[in-house]
């Protein structure tokens, strides 16, 4: 019986512990909500041409509103969708690359 003795090509030392890298994922994307959530605040609060501010009858949206509502609409569901994908792929990577699954082997 021939004993590996050596890494798989293509292993990544992350995929040895996937909490942590379950932790990274899901940090950086929370992370990226907060902070673009966060950079709103630098935005200014009304409008620039004087131009009501609200929804609806001639008014528009201020800067701030503006990108809050694209933050909610587009940013959170974009997060959420390439979350999912890392998980999954954190899920399915240590099992596809285990040693013994390049030749269709068990580990031992």
């Amino acid at each position: 019986m021939l004993r590996r003795t050596h890494r798989p090509v293509g292993t990544v030392t992350a995929m040895k512990h996937p909490g942590r890298a379950v932790l990274w994922v899901v940090g950086g994307h929370v992370a990226l909500v907060l902070l673009g959530w966060a950079g709103t605040y630098l935005l200014p609060d009304q409008n620039t041409d004087g131009q009501c501010t609200g929804l609806g009858f001639g008014c528009a949206l201020t800067p701030r509103d503006t990108a809050r509502f694209a933050i909610m609409f587009i940013g959170i569901p974009a997060l959420t969708v390439t979350a999912l994908i890392s998980l999954v792929v954190i899920a399915v990577w240590p099992k596809k690359n285990a040693p013994g699954a390049i030749r269709g082997r068990s580990r031992n």
